[in-house]
């Protein structure tokens, strides 16, 4: 059986028109097509809005679905991730630069907020790891590597990390090995 599609004209099979619609399929797609494309500023306000209103709504289904087909998700993580990882490493590191006084201000605002509890995690982990930590420490000390040096430079002159120049560090470094030199030389002489 055959129907006629209001848009082209042409007679078609049944099959070839959605259900209830008069225009063939091929017709209706490029409808849509073009609807959305005139309408996209409104379409994506609209599903802002809805997002906004049905926030606890989406959050639930999505969080059914994930327990629902936990396997499958990880097994396509699994399968794809490689496909995203450039995309997300280049996407994080944008958004990163771009939002830097936000993320900043969010990390200044998360650590006033859990002062106490990040001392405690600190005081704990040390505890836990006392002699590593100690062992690293003195090596850094030994080596004057970057970040012994940088750290330096953060707590007595109360330089941002992010404001060290390699120069400096390199201006500490040779700074630090007279001095070790010095005190070497004291102590012979007191010898």
């Amino acid at each position: 059986m055959k129907k006629q599609c209001t848009k082209c004209g042409k007679w078609k099979e049944l099959e070839e028109f959605y259900r209830l619609n008069n225009q063939c399929r091929e017709c209706a797609k490029e409808y849509r097509k073009k609807f959305y494309a005139e309408h996209i500023d409104e379409r994506k306000e609209y599903r802002r809005k809805y997002r906004i209103e049905h926030i606890d709504e989406i959050k639930e289904t999505n969080r059914k679905y994930r327990a629902e087909h936990i396997k499958e998700i990880k097994e396509y993580v699994k399968k794809n991730w490689y496909k995203y990882a450039d995309k997300q490493k280049e996407y994080g590191r944008k958004y990163k630069i771009e939002h830097a006084e936000e993320i900043k201000e969010r990390n200044r605002k998360y650590c006033a907020e859990h002062a106490e509890e990040i001392k405690k995690r600190g005081k704990k982990y040390y505890a836990e790891h006392a002699d590593e930590a100690k062992e690293y420490e003195l090596e850094n000390r030994a080596e004057l590597k970057d970040g012994y040096i940088r750290n330096g430079l953060n707590k007595s002159y109360g330089i941002k990390k992010s404001q060290i120049t390699p120069e400096m560090i390199q201006d500490k470094r040779e700074q630090l090995m007279v001095y070790r030199e010095l005190k070497q030389l004291r102590e012979a002489i007191n010898e």
